[in-house]
């Protein structure tokens, strides 16, 4: 069975057809070559953009920056870069972390937030005028005893908050760089959390296979969702914190009633762990991506809406914007789509089983293996 893709041209001589030549960035709609190849093989590129191949370690987290102007990147190797879309150009490298980088997070005024397997969290200042990072980092907030996996400012970035394997998600104020809070409650170790749109909640998930929700200013445990039956890597809430999407080891996307504290729909296409999970378009759209190397985009009533494929690898985190995507993963390269709204059965070819022996093996480095 075979399908006509774009084939992003890996296969093309240096410089012919790119965006930027040595900038490691591939401007994909000036390289599209129509190419048959059997299903198994197709790569999706209707909606890819940009593709950066700027990292030579997979890539664990990755955001815009507040202006849209740049992504900020990190992963393996402890590195972190600030590479400016436009022209792919890298304008900041940033090191000083002693792990992997696990997660990023930018504030609305540019501050970048990154957390590492070194138990520390650190804080950078965006230069607006140049699009650099200040050299020096902020400052290093310390208090996790593990690796913190997750992290996420208020929407006004005067607090943060970050997650860790030590089982406690930590509150802080921006501005004085003091522990707020801590809300404990899980068993286990705990890979994500994230604020409410509205700044008044926080929901986590991890390995005990809940999804708390919390009061964070009282530390009050507001409620408990129970339905994974594995790890939980992701979850989120829709602006009215009236549903909650989340995903994790046992795959599919499941979406929650909060206010019965049930699932209303699990969006499955395979049974691929799902890492990361988010709202978009208001809250009618959820995106998705996972360790069968692609993402899914589907409305909240359960539609699928199309698969960007295009990763050769788990695709371990997706940020986005209005209008646009971007991804990162174990395949080391960070690509951003435009962002589709409504179904496109056209550009949707019908899902294949997906065969894990496909994927390059997650070695006993990546920090989610054997994680459950």
């Amino acid at each position: 069975k075979l399908q006509f893709l774009y084939f992003i041209g890996e296969n093309l001589r240096e410089g012919e057809g790119m965006g930027c030549g040595a900038s490691g960035i591939e401007n994909v709609n000036n390289t599209q070559e129509k190419v048959a190849m059997p299903t198994k093989e197709v790569l999706t590129s209707r909606w890819l953009k940009h593709e950066f191949k700027e990292f030579d370690m997979p890539v664990y987290g990755c955001r815009f920056t507040s202006d849209m102007s740049s992504i900020v990147a990190g992963g393996r190797g402890g590195q972190i870069k600030v590479i400016r879309i436009a022209d792919g150009t890298v304008t900041s490298h940033l090191d000083g972390h002693r792990g992997f980088v696990l997660s990023l997070a930018v504030s609305s005024d540019n501050l970048v937030c990154s957390t590492s397997d070194d138990r520390t969290v650190r804080l950078w200042r965006l230069n607006t005028t140049n699009d650099t990072l200040s050299n020096e980092v902020l400052t290093e907030l310390s208090g996790h005893t593990h690796k913190v996996y997750s992290s996420d400012f208020t929407r006004d970035g005067r607090h943060l908050l970050t997650a860790s394997m030590d089982k406690t998600v930590r509150l802080w104020d921006v501005e004085t760089s003091q522990h707020v809070t801590t809300l404990t409650g899980h068993t286990k170790a705990i890979f994500s959390a994230t604020f409410s749109p509205d700044n008044s909640l926080v929901v986590s998930g991890g390995d005990d296979t809940l999804v708390n929700m919390w009061d964070w200013r009282s530390g009050k445990l507001v409620k408990t969702f129970k339905g994974h039956q594995k790890t939980v890597w992701s979850s989120r809430l829709t602006d009215d914190n009236q549903t909650m999407v989340s995903g994790g080891m046992d795959g599919g996307v499941k979406v929650w009633d909060v206010g019965e504290g049930v699932i209303v729909k699990d969006l499955r296409a395979n049974d691929a762990p799902v890492h990361c999970t988010l709202f978009t378009n208001n809250g009618r759209n959820i995106i998705s991506c996972g360790r069968d190397n692609t993402i899914r985009i589907w409305s909240t009533e359960g539609e699928r809406i199309d698969t960007l494929r295009g990763h050769h690898g788990t695709v371990y985190s997706i940020a986005s914007s209005p209008s646009l995507l971007v991804s990162c993963g174990l395949d080391r390269s960070l690509k951003v789509w435009e962002l589709p709204t409504e179904a496109c059965p056209e550009a949707a070819p019908e899902d294949i089983e997906f065969d894990f022996d496909d994927e390059p093996v997650p070695t006993e480095e990546d920090p989610w293996s054997g994680v459950e």
